[in-house]
């Protein structure tokens, strides 16, 4: 639920310096904002090329408590915060994770 992540911009040719080096296949998406009550907004995902048909979304807290009180809306769907299947390495690795019977 708590991690730490950096945003920096970066030129096209440092992207492109930098997907070379990678070993998996790029995760691509495209980010939708939508605000949420007090002040929160959720970031909705829609996975592209072999992960079409993935949509996640996520909103970011100031806090765990804040994090922990919150009561998604149903059109949510299912919490995955802690199913590590949905993390980018995994869906890099193995694709769209499969239900679990």
């Amino acid at each position: 639920m708590a991690r730490e992540e950096f945003e920096i911009p970066i030129t096209k040719e440092q992207f492109q310096t930098l997907q070379k080096k990678c070993d998996t296949p790029p995760v691509v998406k495209k980010r939708y904002y939508v605000p949420l009550e007090n002040n929160l907004t959720a970031e909705i995902d829609f996975y592209e090329g072999y992960l079409s048909g993935l949509i996640t979304t996520e909103v970011e807290f100031l806090s765990e408590e804040s994090a922990n009180s919150f009561i998604a809306p149903d059109w949510f769907g299912k919490d995955v915060t802690f199913d590590y299947r949905y993390k980018n390495t995994n869906l890099s690795l193995h694709g769209i994770p499969q239900s679990e019977s």
